[in-house]
């Protein structure tokens, strides 16, 4: 059965407590509206199969018109197991075009047709929901790319410590043949910038489906890196260079740039 359009009545805004009550009574039993289709893909609808592939191209199929009074195609000199079964134009389409060999590999091949619907069904029901972590339980798959991955975690991590004292040293010291430093109490500054950046970096994240924020450092590339939201932070990275590079793989990007607005923010008596 395909669900057809019932609205009727008042809209949202001009009747928020019962829009659009329709004309199909309850919704229910002999009050039930559906568009006029009415069909059945295959000869055991309830089953998981590619008798739908094979079906679409072993038989001739013609269009005339179902019990629901609309056109749709029914395949010829089909026996009697296939009596209920028939096709809208949009599956009939799937025999033309781009589209046949497709149709071609999964009527063969019942292995690939599990394989692309399982992929595909799990990408449709959790791709806003953020990354892997957030699926529960056994038959939960790996993470896939669509989840935006990080990196495993180094084995061994910097010396945090340390990474602080560097911060705190480059907070003070101008490096003006990168980016000319503000001026606080007569000295060179960089804590603000150091804030905007990290600020910036996490600012992406979304609670509806994790996506976002500072994880992945992704500031430092396209698209973001060039939002002019982000105008004249490349020049902040550039000053963190030689801590990242001191600290290696140990000193993610992420967690510098958190660290240095951190550390900024403490400095400025902040906590």
């Amino acid at each position: 059965h395909f669900p057809g359009q019932g609205f009727a009545g008042p809209s949202p805004r001009d009747d928020p407590a019962n829009p659009w009550p329709g004309k199909c009574g309850s919704g229910k039993g002999a009050d039930t509206f559906t568009s006029g289709f009415e069909l059945q893909w295959t000869p055991t609808p309830t089953a998981w199969s590619n008798a739908f592939f094979r079906q679409l191209l072993r038989y001739n199929w013609t269009a005339s018109k179902g019990p629901g009074g609309h056109y749709q195609w029914f395949p010829d000199d089909a026996g009697p197991e296939l009596e209920n079964v028939s096709m809208l134009t949009s599956d009939r389409a799937l025999k033309e075009g781009p589209y046949l060999q497709w149709v071609q590999k999964y009527a063969e091949d019942l292995e690939a047709l599990n394989h692309a619907f399982s992929h595909a069904w799990y990408k449709l029901t959790t791709h806003d929901m953020g990354p892997s972590t957030r699926c529960f339980g056994k038959d939960a798959p790996p993470a896939q790319p669509f989840q935006f991955p990080l990196p495993a975690a180094p084995a061994r991590l910097a010396n945090f410590a340390q990474v602080r004292r560097d911060i705190l040293d480059l907070l003070g010291t101008s490096k003006d043949e990168v980016v000319k430093a503000d001026v606080f109490e007569g000295e060179p500054y960089y804590g603000a910038f150091f804030v905007r950046l990290a600020w910036h970096c996490s600012s992406t994240f979304r609670a509806s489906d994790w996506r976002g924020g500072c994880n992945g450092a992704r500031i430092r590339h396209s698209p973001e890196s060039e939002w002019g939201f982000n105008a004249g932070l490349s020049d902040a990275l550039q000053l963190l260079v030689p801590i990242k590079e001191k600290h290696g793989d140990g000193l993610s990007w992420a967690d510098l740039i958190v660290l240095a607005g951190t550390v900024a923010v403490e400095e400025a008596g902040g906590r």
